[in-house]
């Protein structure tokens, strides 16, 4: 997490990566060097942060006690006590490590393709546990837990953190948080498959407030507050995956009703799927008032998109005119490689009538496509979108490998770009009331709490759920003052009526990661001859957005 937002807003943070450690027995304690022969061992660590005023997070002791602390620590050879409570820097709170095999993490890919243990094992362990509870102390019986826990790894099973750490968050946890707080999970590398896990419902026994993970980027993505754009794909490899109408209708629902006035819902599907999203949008007598449209796709349409190398954006950007969309909601499957998870789509985007003469005249086969983060980044850039979800899995093949590849899936796109990134479960939202909550927090402002359900994870800037004040550089560079006159002009078009053009959107996505990740990397010379080549171009686009707005007609409603 950059410096930057630790210094500009009050936060606690739960920091979790993976550590190469040595076992002690192994370890030369004159050289620090490990002996001949001896493999490291992969460690799962969390550290609990809290960054703005200690006063504010009830850590500060009072006047008497803190001078009898300070006192007493003079007399002992390590750093001072920190008396500034004002400090920007985040401060270490407590620290948990152990083995990935606790918490049922598969450390290579090979381990995800794992089956549960044998039953007879499985009893053995269950019986182990309970004889113990009933003869052993506690510690005892959490000493053993996370024994036999490293021995039943069970990749559909109920993944829970170890005992100890749970109770010792949960008491340090009431102290930190307080009203309209929540806690941020921080991913550091390396994380390995660590965002695969379902950490808010590992989380929820420590605390009942809402659970968000960080956005490792420092520039929040701009966005909309209101006449929002969705842009919802339904696409599935196979009929075994194609959600029933009463799903599709819940889903399209919840995401409708928790969007401003004025937004619109746009659907688009694969041949398989559009026939399900007909009869949904049927069985919900959507009318010609409200503002979901179902696009279906016209012959010529087909023909023009015969050979494109994206279907599926040609499609959209032509059926959405000048306008682009601000969420971009994918209902897909997902399967996992080796490298990094993939979402699974059509290749082709044609009607039904198309489908059953192109099955004809090559058989039963079915193309499909394999869409990486960077594939989908580039997609919902070229749309102009702040903000994709991912829904799955929602028929019950393949759950397990779904529902970890689109945890993962959303985990890869928000480190790639600014913006907001959101798994849904929808196995475990059936009704899709924390999909709606969901919607409400992203298009609402810092007020509007997140969903405390474990069926969603939510990537996000943390000025989305907290006041955060933005500190202007003392000396900003050619490049800042570019990005910053591009954004005005940005915000200045989105205020305008009507739908904002999908060019504008679209530079605006791109001038945000490239700033980010100038940023991100700390990059020592804002000056440098790249970072003014950038500038120029910002400046340049800042200028075509001005001339566009100028264009616009402005609104004469009364």
């Amino acid at each position: 997490m950059p410096e930057l937002i630790k210094q500009a807003a009050s936060l606690t943070v739960l920091k979790v990566r993976l550590s190469n450690t040595l076992p002690p027995q192994n370890t030369s304690v004159e050289t620090a060097q490990p002996t001949e022969g001896v493999s490291q061992v992969m460690r799962v660590v969390c550290e609990l942060e809290f960054t703005g005023t200690a006063e504010e997070r009830g850590l500060v002791l009072p006047a008497g006690q803190a001078d009898a602390a300070e006192e007493l620590q003079s007399s002992i050879p390590q750093q001072p006590l920190v008396r500034d409570p004002s400090s920007g820097v985040a401060r270490l709170i407590a620290q948990w490590c152990f083995s990935p095999e606790e918490i049922q993490l598969p450390i290579d890919y090979v381990q995800l393709t794992r089956g549960r243990p044998a039953l007879t094992g499985e009893v053995v362990v269950n019986l182990a546990k309970a004889a113990v509870s009933r003869v052993a102390n506690e510690f005892t019986v959490d000493a053993f837990e996370r024994v036999v826990t490293c021995n039943n790894w069970l990749p559909s099973g109920t993944r829970t953190l170890p005992g100890p750490m749970l109770r010792e968050l949960s008491l340090l946890l009431g102290t930190l948080l307080h009203k309209k707080d929540s806690l941020w999970i921080e991913f550091c590398e390396p994380a390995g498959y660590l965002p695969m896990l379902p950490w808010e419902k590992m989380l929820r026994p420590a605390t009942k407030m809402p659970i968000l993970r960080l956005s490792p980027h420092p520039r929040e993505a701009l966005s909309a507050k209101i006449d929002l754009s969705v842009v919802t794909c339904v696409t599935a490899p196979t009929k075994a995956f194609v959600p029933m109408p009463n799903q599709l209708a819940t889903l399209v629902h919840a995401i409708h009703k928790s969007l401003p006035g004025n937004s619109q819902v746009h659907i688009f599907a694969d041949d398989l799927c559009f026939p399900a999203c007909s009869q949904a949008v049927i069985k919900e007598k959507y009318g010609k008032t409200r503002s979901i449209y179902l696009h279906e796709m016209s012959t010529t349409e087909r023909h023009a998109l015969a050979g494109s190398p994206r279907p599926w954006t040609d499609w959209i950007l032509k059926s959405l005119g000048d306008g682009g969309a601000d969420i971009v909601h994918c209902i897909a499957t997902s399967t996992l490689s080796p490298d990094q998870p993939r979402l699974v789509v059509a290749r082709d985007v044609m009607s039904p009538a198309h489908r059953k003469k192109a099955a004809s005249d090559r058989g039963a086969r079915r193309d499909i496509r394999y869409i990486t983060g960077l594939d989908h980044a580039e997609f919902v850039r070229s749309l102009g979108a702040w903000a994709a979800v991912f829904s799955g899995p929602v028929r019950r093949a393949e759950a397990i490998e779904t529902r970890l590849g689109l945890r993962l899936f959303a985990h890869q796109f928000a480190t790639l770009r600014p913006g907001i990134s959101v798994y849904h479960n929808f196995t475990a939202d059936p009704r899709c009331e924390s999909l709606s909550e969901t919607y409400n927090f992203l298009t609402g402002d810092f007020s509007v709490p997140a969903s405390t359900s474990t069926s969603v994870a939510v990537y996000c800037h943390p000025a989305r759920a907290t006041p955060f004040a933005v500190q202007a550089a003392q000396q900003p560079s050619p490049l800042v003052r570019e990005y910053s006159r591009l954004e005005e002009a940005v915000k200045h078009a989105i205020d305008l009526p009507g739908p904002l053009p999908a060019w504008v959107a679209t530079a605006q996505r791109l001038a945000e990661e490239t700033i980010s990740n100038i940023e991100m990397n700390d990059e020592p010379n804002l000056n440098s001859a790249r970072s003014r080549g950038i500038a120029s171009a910002l400046k340049f686009i800042e200028r075509a957005v001005t001339e566009q707005i100028k264009n616009i007609p402005t609104s004469t409603n009364t």
